[in-house]
C-alpha cells in the first residue's frame, strides 16, 4: 500500500503554525506580565512553553501533549504534532530558545516541526519519486540558493554524526516539491544540522563526500 505525504494545511486539521498571526512579543519570544509603577516585568517563556503555546496553542507549561504512532495515523484527527515523539520535542523547545536568543523568528521553527511531524506520520515517503505530485505550477528542482545550501550540508563533515533524524533531512534534501518541505528555511536547517553535529560544527567540508544524484537527475536518465 502506498501512502502519500500529508499536504500543508490538509491534513489533522491543521496546519503550519508560521501561517497563524504572531504579535511583536511573541516573535521575540518575550510576553508583557505586569506593569508596575518602577518598570515592567518581563516573563521570558522557555522552549517548551513556547513550542506548547505555538503548536498546542496551550498556556499551560505542565501540559503533556498527547503522542500518537504512525500507526495510528488513519484514525487520528488531531494536531499533526502529535507525531512528535519525546527526543523531537526536547529539539523543537531547543531550537526555540535559539531563535528566542539569537532574533530569528519563530515561523522558520514553527515550519521545522511541522515537516518533521509530517515526516514521523509517515517516513516511509520515498523522497525520490516524483510521480505523485503535479508539477504543471512547481518545478521538480530547488531554487538555486536552496540547492547551494543543500550541496553544502551534502559534503560537509557534519552531515555524518548530526543527531538530526537523517531521513528527515533526507526527505527535505531530495524532495524539491513543496508538497514535501514547504516553509522550511534551508538556511536555518543548515544552522540546525550544524549545531546538533559533534565533528562538523563549523561547517567544515568533507574531502571524501559524494553527493549522489539529485532526483531530477535520476528521473532525466529514465
Amino acid at each position: 500500500m502506498s501512502i502519500t505525504p500529508i499536504q500543508p494545511g490538509t491534513a489533522y486539521a491543521t496546519q503550519p503554525a508560521s501561517t497563524k498571526q504572531t504579535t511583536g512579543t511573541e516573535k521575540s519570544g518575550q510576553t508583557q506580565a505586569v506593569n508596575s509603577p518602577v518598570s515592567a516585568i518581563v516573563d521570558i517563556k522557555s522552549g517548551w512553553e513556547l513550542m506548547l503555546s505555538r503548536l498546542w496553542e496551550v498556556d499551560d507549561p505542565n501540559y503533556e501533549p498527547p503522542y500518537v504512532s504512525q500507526f495510528e495515523r488513519d484514525s487520528y484527527r488531531g494536531k499533526v504534532y502529535s507525531f512528535l515523539n519525546y527526543e523531537d520535542r526536547k529539539l523543537v523547545s531547543e531550537l526555540y530558545e535559539y531563535a528566542r536568543d539569537n532574533g530569528i523568528s519563530f515561523n522558520k521553527v514553527d515550519d521545522f516541526a511541522f515537516y518533521l511531524s509530517n515526516y514521523r506520520s509517515c517516513p516511509d515517503v520515498n523522497p525520490g519519486y516524483l510521480g505523485f505530485i503535479d508539477y504543471s505550477d512547481n518545478p521538480g528542482e530547488f531554487r538555486p540558493e536552496d540547492e547551494k545550501i543543500i550541496q553544502r550540508l551534502l559534503t560537509s563533515k557534519a552531515i555524518k554524526d548530526t543527531t538530526i533524524d537523517h531521513g528527515f533531512l533526507n526527505l527535505m534534501f531530495n524532495s524539491p516539491n513543496k508538497t514535501a518541505h514547504g516553509g522550511i528555511d534551508f538556511e536555518f536547517l543548515q544552522e540546525v544540522v550544524f549545531s546538533h553535529s559533534a565533528s562538523g560544527s563549523d561547517g567544515a567540508a568533507d574531502p571524501d563526500a559524494v553527493v549522489p544524484l539529485r532526483p531530477w537527475q535520476i528521473v532525466e536518465m529514465f
